[in-house]
Order: structure tokens, then C-alpha cells, then sequence
């Protein structure tokens, strides 16, 4: 926690719903920076989201540090916010 990362990157996430309820994968958001960018689109081309979870392969990330911020919703209407920052540092 805390370090830097090289890109390409895999990221994985998985996701928790609420007892009793379904994640809705189309819900799935992926917002960048403090004006929240939307870039849910981009991202979809290169990961597989599932009601478990997103996998990203190879994901070519420039250097700097990130923010991003992660949303999903359940069958119920519940929906979830995680905020995940990444430092990618240059190549090795």
C-alpha cells in the first residue's frame, strides 16, 4: 500500500452487495480525477465486469497519480462509491 506501479497494470475488483441482493453489472462506473470524468466507456473495452466484480488486463495507465472513483448498484437500488488511487511510476 502506498507504493507505485508500473503500467501495464491488471486490476481486479470485486464486489459486495448487500444481503439478499444482486449487483447489477451495467451499472458500473468509472470516474476520474476530481471533476469525475466519465470514463466508463474506455474501460469497458478492455475489462470484463461480472456481479462478481471488473477485471482489467493490460492496462496502460500514464505516469502520475490517479483517482478514481468506482460505482456500482444492486437489483435493490442500493448504490456503492469507492474511491481508488493509483501511483504509476515510469518504466523500470
Amino acid at each position: 500500500p502506498g507504493g507505485t506501479v508500473h503500467s501495464p497494470l491488471r486490476i481486479e475488483l470485486a464486489f459486495e452487495p448487500a444481503p439478499g441482493a444482486r449487483i447489477v453489472p451495467e451499472s458500473f462506473r468509472v470516474l476520474y480525477g476530481v471533476l469525475k470524468i466519465d470514463l466508463t466507456e474506455r474501460l469497458k473495452r478492455f475489462a470484463a465486469v461480472s456481479e462478481r466484480g471488473v477485471v482489467v488486463e493490460q492496462a496502460q495507465v500514464p505516469e502520475g497519480l490517479h483517482r478514481l472513483y468506482l460505482q456500482v448498484a444492486d437489483d435493490q437500488g442500493h448504490q456503492g462509491e469507492q474511491e481508488l488511487r493509483v501511483r504509476v511510476g515510469g518504466g523500470s
